[in-house]
């Protein structure tokens, strides 16, 4: 289920980068996109079916699978290619996540 829930915000951010979007207004799109699972396509069978999976993800894991996937999928135009990459990005989209969700 995290993996799914991950390919949502990377993929949303590496659209927003490929479209020219900077990389916090990119992030912050998939943030507030992926606000809840009925945005990403990828989770609608679970939030049909109640899938109780959904309540217990692990939000760690989520920001390390974000952070692995922005690297492998996009990282390149960005400069971001190295495991240090991939953890400095995993924090900054926590720290991302939580100002957004704090300033609801």
């Amino acid at each position: 289920m995290e993996l799914k829930v991950a390919k949502g915000y990377s993929g949303k951010f590496c659209n927003g980068i490929a479209m020219g979007l900077t990389q916090q207004s990119a992030l912050k799109i998939a943030i507030a996109e992926n606000r809840k699972p009925s945005f990403n396509p990828s989770l609608w069978t679970a939030v049909i079916s109640n899938d109780k999976q959904l309540e217990s993800i692990d939000e760690n894991k989520i920001a390390s699978l974000v952070a692995s996937m922005v690297v492998n999928d996009c990282g390149d135009p960005l400069g971001l290619n190295s495991q240090t990459d991939v953890d400095e990005f995993a924090s900054y989209f926590v720290s991302t996540r939580e100002d957004s969700l704090s300033n609801q």
